[in-house]
């Protein structure tokens, strides 16, 4: 049993996805977004997050870093652009050092880009700007 798991049977969903291929940065994300009451599971692989997203409804955010060695965050929210029902409402998060040149996503309405570092207070307001509706960009 995964984490996601734990948390749907304790009656708390994930409502955000955090994506990076470095884990101990995502463990470092998940503590602080739990100490402020969001529930995020995490996953390196960006495939996987692919489908943790379209099998987990309640997932209403996903944050991922630009780049990654399988695919890079724009192109993963590309794929779940395509891939998501359209009644599916999810906001995405780039976090990134370079934002420059990140062109994928630019019809996508709702991304927002984040440079990194990233505070712990700055991501969270992003994130619940996020899932309460807000712009997302």
């Amino acid at each position: 049993m995964d984490r996601k798991d734990i948390l749907e049977l304790a009656g708390n969903p994930p409502e955000v996805l955090l994506v990076d291929d470095e884990r101990y940065a995502l463990e470092e994300y998940q503590e602080l977004l739990d100490l402020d009451g969001i529930c995020a599971i995490i996953e390196t692989n960006p495939f996987k997050a692919i489908e943790k997203t379209l099998e987990t409804p309640s997932i209403r955010a996903v944050v991922t870093d630009q780049r990654m060695p399988q695919m890079s965050g724009a192109e993963l929210i590309s794929q779940l652009h395509k891939r998501l029902p359209p009644d599916r409402q999810v906001k995405y998060l780039i976090l990134s050092g370079y934002l420059e040149g990140i062109s994928e996503t630019k019809d996508i309405p709702s991304v927002k880009l984040l440079e990194k570092p990233v505070d712990a207070t700055e991501l969270s307001d992003a994130i619940r700007d996020a899932i309460s509706g807000g712009t997302g960009a």
